[in-house]
């Protein structure tokens, strides 16, 4: 398939949150898995058919959110996916 069936067929998609504050990480963790971040960004792995302007919306009547990213599969991750890896490789954004 091309690359956009590829994407749409990946069942998680990367949110990248700042601040990484108690509240916001109380929240995603009802929604998803936390992966590792950084530069104060707390990164969640969260279902693709996820409402992420919802998610915003809540989030910011938690607290001041200075960044919010969904992030894209990477390349690597669709390739792992359509070659059937069965590592935690195949769940890098």
């Amino acid at each position: 398939g091309s690359l956009t069936e590829l994407r749409a067929a990946v069942p998680e998609r990367t949110v990248r949150v700042a601040p990484d504050v108690p509240p916001i990480r109380a929240a995603l963790d009802r929604l998803g898995r936390s992966a590792p971040g950084s530069n104060g960004h707390v990164d969640y792995c969260l279902p693709a058919t996820s409402d992420f302007a919802a998610i915003l919306h809540d989030l910011v009547a938690l607290a001041p959110v200075t960044h919010f990213e969904p992030i894209p599969p990477s390349l690597a991750s669709i390739y792992l996916r359509a070659i059937g890896s069965t590592t935690d490789e195949a769940s890098i954004p």
